[in-house]
């Protein structure tokens, strides 16, 4: 009976999250912004049809302190990290569509994430990634269009290496080890889903560590692509997290961008 059901603070990032304690628990976040709430939502359902192992998302119901999103509570355990991590990753790259991009807008972080369909790689990482970043840091004086003329040129040149020849993939697009609940098989949470190129998510879980990347091979073989030279490219796929890191948390990360650009562009 959720009447007389325990309620817990379980934890928060952006957004307090609670779990209730019935015959059955749930977690229950409330987002202060009903756009950031109807995305997430959204992205849940799309994961948990496809059968990547998330949380279950139920309702999402508006209420006085925001959106009330309700799902399934994961408890975290002691477990198989390897084994989970290519389990879930495999079944979500598995996932394949004809067109990159996405069908609608969402967030990465707390900032604005704008989504469309794309016929090729180029088109999605520059006009839904790359340039809508480097304007915002244009814009606040933390970056300048030198910087988006060396993106641009590095874009291009990364055309070479066939990164947009195996066909868009369904990704988490937030991969960081805080996007991760480690149980019977490692659920995802937070999603900022697009159909992008699985090599996103391996740069940006590299970038801030928590995950045995060493299985990252296996990963890329079970569905299909080639491994061979992703950690080469690592470097430029960390470009994207940290352009939003520069427009989140300030100029402290443009040194760390720019060393990334300047390894391709020698």
């Amino acid at each position: 009976d959720i009447k007389n059901a325990k309620v817990d603070f379980l934890a928060q990032s952006l957004f307090p999250v609670y779990v209730i304690h019935s015959e059955k628990s749930f977690a229950v976040k409330i987002i202060n912004d009903k756009e950031m709430a109807e995305t997430e939502f959204k992205s849940l359902e799309i994961l948990y049809k496809n059968y990547i192992p998330c949380p279950k998302p139920y309702s999402l119901t508006d209420s006085s302190e925001g959106s009330l999103l309700l799902m399934d509570f994961i408890s975290s355990s002691n477990s198989n990290k390897e084994n989970h991590f290519v389990e879930s990753l495999t079944s979500l790259y598995s996932i394949k569509n004809k067109s990159w991009g996405l069908d609608f807008s969402n967030f990465i972080g707390t900032l604005p994430q704008p989504n469309s369909f794309y016929d090729n790689f180029y088109d999605y990482f520059w006009t839904s990634r790359l340039e809508p970043q480097v304007d915002m840091g244009i814009k606040t004086r933390r970056l300048n269009s030198n910087h988006k003329v060396k993106l641009e040129k590095l874009l291009t040149k990364s055309l070479t290496w066939g990164i947009g020849d195996i066909g868009p993939r369904l990704i988490h697009g937030d991969l960081w080890a805080g996007n991760a609940i480690w149980g019977d098989k490692m659920y995802l949470i937070d999603p900022s889903i697009a159909y992008g190129h699985p090599e996103q998510d391996l740069g940006m879980a590299d970038l801030f560590g928590g995950f045995p990347l060493f299985k990252a091979d296996e990963v890329l073989k079970n569905v299909g692509i080639d491994s061979s030279g992703w950690r080469d490219r690592v470097s430029f796929w960390q470009i994207y997290p940290l352009l939003v890191h520069v427009n989140i948390f300030g100029s402290s990360y443009v040194s760390g961008l720019e060393n990334a650009m300047n390894k391709y562009l020698r």
